[in-house]
């Protein structure tokens, strides 16, 4: 089955359990929506709730943020006097935060449909650490760019850990790293000190009071989660993640289908060169593979994810057994 199949078959089934309703979809002419639009989504017409409807399907493909993206629906609605609505299989909750706060309609297959202008928001599920949807998210790189100090910088190279070292470094401009060294020191989570043309970050505490501190902010590392009935291995190999990393740092039992993540671009190129294929249902999966918000490979110095971002994903799990093992392998990583 295709991956626009593949979600559409899940869509069905998610909203005739939420809404107890049947969608009908049917093609519509993109002709006059811009292209920078139509090549990120698999737009189709429906009804819902007797009103008339686009579904704008995120393909694997699609790298906007969640600012293009609501400014994509308000366009689509504009041109075609519809209510736009954005549908994925999976995002992070940074993502929903900043959907939500645009008011831009959007359905996460099996786990929200948040569509105001119906007055439906419906969730499946609900973060134990209700504390979280009340604090300003980090932003990925902000992330990335915390655990990168935190992992791999020693306080002496700390003074070398300028925009332009980690741009080099993690593959983002100088512009963009700046930007989250502001977020960190917004946070109080940094100092930034300016020398010349350059600013240099020092951690403003120690790495147990930065996480914990920081803790409140952070995301799942995880943009989307892809099971898999066909599945290549890469070279170089792909880095464990998910249960299967966990089960590699703690105690926890290891998972019956192996987990794998993946930075987007290589799952773009493993997708051009037909190096897996879609399950029809989770449970016929022989690999799961999480797309990442950043590449794991900048972190980890092994096969298996970084610890911190292991901790991020599974901090706020409805699973307590997994959000147990999260903290047990922050305090060992501490320590």
């Amino acid at each position: 089955m295709s991956e626009k199949g593949l979600l559409l078959y899940n869509l069905d089934k998610y909203l005739s359990k939420t809404l107890h309703v049947h969608i009908s979809h049917t093609a519509l002419e993109t002709e006059s929506i811009p292209l920078g639009i139509s090549a990120a989504y698999s737009i189709l017409g429906c009804n819902i709730a007797s009103r008339e409807c686009v579904l704008m399907i995120e393909k694997i493909s699609n790298e906007k943020t969640p600012a293009n993206i609501a400014g994509d629906v308000q366009k689509v609605e504009e041109i075609t006097g519809c209510l736009a609505i954005f549908v994925t299989d999976a995002m992070s909750a940074y993502w929903r935060e900043q959907l939500i706060s645009k008011i831009t309609a959007f359905i996460q297959i099996g786990y929200q449909c948040y569509i105001p202008q119906l007055a439906i928001d419906l969730r499946e599920h609900f973060r134990k650490r209700s504390i979280r949807s009340q604090e300003v998210a980090f932003s990925p790189i902000t992330q990335l760019v915390l655990f990168y100090i935190l992992l791999q910088a020693t306080p002496e190279s700390q003074e070398g850990c300028t925009p332009s070292f980690l741009a080099q470094k993690l593959g983002y401009s100088p512009m963009s790293i700046g930007r989250a060294y502001q977020d960190l020191s917004a946070h109080t989570l940094c100092e930034i000190e300016r020398r010349g043309r350059e600013k240099h970050i020092h951690l403003s505490s120690s790495k147990s009071d930065i996480i914990n501190r920081a803790s409140p902010h952070l995301i799942s590392p995880v943009r989307k989660t892809l099971y898999l009935d066909v599945f290549r291995e890469l070279i170089p190999r792909l880095h464990i993640a998910g249960e299967s990393a966990m089960a590699k740092y703690t105690m926890l039992s290891r998972p019956r289908i192996p987990v794998w993540a993946i930075a987007s671009d290589r799952w773009k190129q493993g997708t051009s060169n037909e190096a897996w294929h879609y399950a029809r249902d989770a449970e016929e999966a022989t690999n799961i593979v999480e797309v990442w918000h950043y590449n794991p490979s900048l972190l980890s110095n092994n096969d298996i994810v970084d610890p911190l971002s292991l901790y991020a994903q599974f901090i706020s799990s409805d699973d307590p057994r997994l959000q147990g093992e999260a903290e047990t392998l922050l305090e060992e990583f501490l320590w």
